[in-house]
């Protein structure tokens, strides 16, 4: 399960170099974007490309939402166990799950059933979107977060140190997902609890 913006691009390009059995890889967006089919802000379109040469099924989100189809991905999540891999944004969002969302109560509620949920116009570029909810987000096996800069980082910490009043999404997951999460910094990849002995000092 892969989202959309830049911090993950670079590892998306790792991946598909590496020597792997695309045909048995299913890929699917984690957030998308409701723009036009050609645009460049489709995270559809950017995953398609960095694999364009690869034999991979990519599950157009979009058009399954629109088809009143996702529920066939959500059986086949629960399945299947995934490897969900997101970066964060600025104001610590992840996927489109954004605090100051009319719908962030709902997406972060362990209570709704797993789905998919549409959003307001909302983050850049300021556009409507799809995005899971976290009892979906909470199906994946392993969840990896990029932080790829010192700014990534510096969210990180603020999240951690939220003392869990959930201002900063990316919070929620860190706290129900603790096992589950990997970090990878841009050269190593670690599991979260050496990730925090690796940094304690910036931490503290």
């Amino acid at each position: 399960i892969l989202s959309g913006g830049k911090p993950p691009i670079n590892l998306y390009k790792l991946i598909s170099k590496l020597k792997l059995n695309f045909e048995k890889i299913d890929l699917t967006i984690l957030d998308e974007r409701i723009v036009k089919k050609k645009s460049k802000y489709l995270n559809y379109n950017l995953i398609k490309k960095i694999f364009k040469n690869k034999k991979v099924s990519i599950y157009d989100l979009l058009m399954e939402f629109k088809n009143n189809s996702t529920n066939k991905i959500i059986k086949k999540y629960n399945k299947s166990s995934p490897l969900l891999i997101t970066g964060i944004g600025k104001d610590g969002h992840f996927a489109s799950i954004f605090y100051n969302s009319r719908m962030y109560n709902k997406l972060i509620n362990l209570k709704e059933r797993k789905k998919f949920i549409q959003v307001e116009k909302i983050g850049k570029p300021f556009v409507p979107r799809i995005t899971m909810n976290l009892s979906l987000i909470l199906c994946s096996k392993k969840i990896l977060i990029i932080l790829n800069s010192k700014l990534e980082k510096k969210i990180f910490y603020k999240a951690i140190n939220d003392n869990l009043k959930y201002r900063l999404p990316i919070n929620v997951l860190i706290h129900h997902a603790k096992n589950k999460l990997m970090i990878y910094d841009g050269k190593e990849l670690m599991k979260y609890n050496d990730f925090i002995k690796k940094n304690i000092k910036t931490f503290q």
